[in-house]
């Protein structure tokens, strides 16, 4: 079996915040959020739907998302209080619910 895999997963920036939908508070079946919780020896990862769920766990969280496009999908990566922040510093619009 050959695997593939991406040359990185970028940093979760504004621009993903903003655009992925990931404001808009819809459950995410097909791309869960991994929540990637570190041990002495071990990750463990678990599979998360909501971003409600999201902002209930401690800051330091780790977590990944993928951002399904046309082409291709891209993983990104962020804490619990990059999300957090982001929330803060631009209030949520119309079409947002968080």
């Amino acid at each position: 079996m050959r695997m593939v895999t991406s040359k990185k997963i970028r940093k979760a920036n504004r621009h993903f915040f903003e655009e992925s939908g990931i404001r808009s508070d819809r459950s995410t079946n097909h791309h869960p959020f991994l929540v990637l919780r570190q041990t002495k020896t071990r990750i463990k990862v678990d599979l998360v739907k909501k971003v409600q769920d999201l902002l209930k766990m401690p800051d330091n969280t780790r977590i990944m998302a993928q951002w399904e496009g046309v082409n291709r999908s891209d993983f990104y990566f962020f804490k619990v209080s990059d999300l957090k922040k982001h929330i803060q510093e631009y209030p949520k619009q119309p079409k947002q619910k968080i």
